[in-house]
Parts: C-alpha cells; sequence; structure tokens
C-alpha cells in the first residue's frame, strides 16, 4: 500500500489518499484502487486496507453468472441489442448475418460453458468454406465473445 499526501484544499486540511495494486484476472494488467482519509494513523492506515481490499474484491468479481447457462443463441441477441446502440444499421445487418451464419455453424443451442477452441475449430474447418471466410466468420466470432455477460 502507498500513501500519498494531498495539498491542503481551501479549508487547510490536508488529506492523505492511500493507493493498491493489483493483477486484473481478466485483461493481466496492473491496476490501481485508491481511498483518501483524512488522517494518516496506524487506525487509518488499517481501514484504508480493508476499503481497498473490498474495493478489489469487487472490481474482480466475474460478471458472468454460472447460474444461468449462456447458449449462443442468447448471446447473439444481446451482440444484436448492444449493435442497435453502437453501430449503423448497414454495419449492423452485416455484423447480424455473420452472426447467424456462426450460429447455424456452432449450433443455437451450444453453451458458452462448453466452448472451446478446438470445437470452434473443428466445426468451422468442416464447412469447406475458403480460409478467408472462415478468417471473417473468426473475426465476427471473436467480437460475438467479447460480449460475454
Amino acid at each position: 500500500m502507498h500513501i500519498i499526501e494531498l495539498p491542503p484544499n481551501k479549508k487547510g486540511e490536508v488529506k492523505y489518499k492511500f493507493f493498491e495494486s493489483y493483477k486484473d484476472t481478466r485483461t493481466d494488467k496492473w491496476e490501481k484502487v485508491s481511498v483518501t482519509l483524512p488522517t494518516n494513523t496506524n487506525q487509518s492506515r488499517k481501514k484504508a486496507q480493508t476499503i481497498l481490499a473490498e474495493k478489489i474484491v469487487e472490481k474482480q468479481k466475474k460478471i458472468f453468472n454460472p447460474d444461468f447457462n449462456y447458449t449462443l443463441a442468447n448471446l447473439t441477441a444481446a451482440y444484436e441489442n448492444d449493435q442497435k446502440n453502437s453501430v449503423s444499421l448497414s454495419t449492423q445487418r452485416r455484423n447480424m448475418f455473420a452472426c447467424r451464419a456462426i450460429e447455424k455453424i456452432l449450433g443455437y443451442d451450444t453453451l458458452l460453458t462448453n466452448l472451446t477452441a478446438g470445437f470452434a475449430r473443428e466445426k468451422f474447418l468442416k464447412t469447406g468454406e475458403p480460409n478467408s471466410r472462415l478468417n471473417e466468420r473468426l473475426a465476427r466470432f471473436k467480437a460475438l465473445k467479447r460480449k460475454i455477460p
């Protein structure tokens, strides 16, 4: 834990900022959390340590809900809703056409928890499509996977 003394505010009060670094498991990068407290005593350091630990746990929580079995069809629907708000209509149509093709290749009811790279590769290669099309499908599939809730 690192501590920085902040410059006095308008009222002349000095505050202390406590930092803690942690490695984000999703991005594999170092991130920081901080909390500001009015004093730098043993008691405030312990309080800062517990607050920072809670913040790290909160940030590290997985958003993925293991109680719900997400299927490829669920993921495509969520991706479609996201696309409606972020891209033009022509791009949305193109992306959804590609996603529907991926659903047909991999199966609508494929569970995401059971989806592996080997399974996807095998299914893509079985189609017999040219490499250029397979590369485009792979790029769209990766974009679709980034939308996992």
